[in-house]
């Protein structure tokens, strides 16, 4: 048969498609075969439950999410937000969610800028682990200490970053389903 185009939907051209972060508006059934999310609310409980007991109860932390308006990003935050009401002794020093549009070099940029604004930062969450080692530079550069870090979907080579270095709390929800504690 002739070639789908590009604005055909994956099922209409034989091939069953799914999301598994965030439909983007994709209608299952027209436009995709399933959409199995995150369940944020379950990572942003993780998150700080383990924040909590790495900064001993006390410190301060931010969200760095994907790109601006991520709906994923906006609801691990909205979900960070209602579990840390549980611990008054975390501080959100951001209340909107500083965004890395999914990229390695804007991470470490958006790190710097947080850092020369508050200083440095006890913890910081984000839900791309895959582009989160810049992270740890920004501190270097910065002349700080690492930060206590939970990820999600880390990479091999965040890990052998902390391997190299064990010198930082380190947490990545892998799979989105399970933590690592490091």
């Amino acid at each position: 048969g002739p070639a789908p185009s590009q604005n055909t939907a994956p099922r209409d051209a034989g091939v069953a498609g799914g999301t598994i972060v965030d439909s983007a508006g994709a209608v299952v059934g027209e436009d995709i075969t399933a959409n199995a999310p995150v369940y944020q609310p379950h990572n942003g409980e993780l998150w700080v439950e383990w924040l909590n007991k790495a900064l001993d109860g006390e410190g301060t932390y931010v969200f760095i999410g994907g790109a601006p308006g991520q709906p994923s990003s906006l609801a691990n935050l909205a979900a960070i937000k209602e579990v840390a009401a549980k611990y008054p002794g975390l501080v959100l020093l951001e209340e909107e969610m500083a965004s890395h549009n999914n990229d390695a070099a804007e991470m470490r940029r958006v790190v710097a800028g947080l850092l020369a604004k508050h200083g440095r930062i006890d913890g910081i969450i984000t839900d791309n682990g895959s582009i989160s080692a810049p992270i740890i530079d920004a501190y270097d550069a910065a002349g700080y200490a690492p930060p206590a870090l939970a990820v999600s979907a880390g990479t091999n080579g965040l890990a052998c970053q902390w391997e190299a270095r064990k010198d930082y709390p380190f947490l990545t929800l892998d799979g989105n389903h399970m933590g690592s504690v490091v």
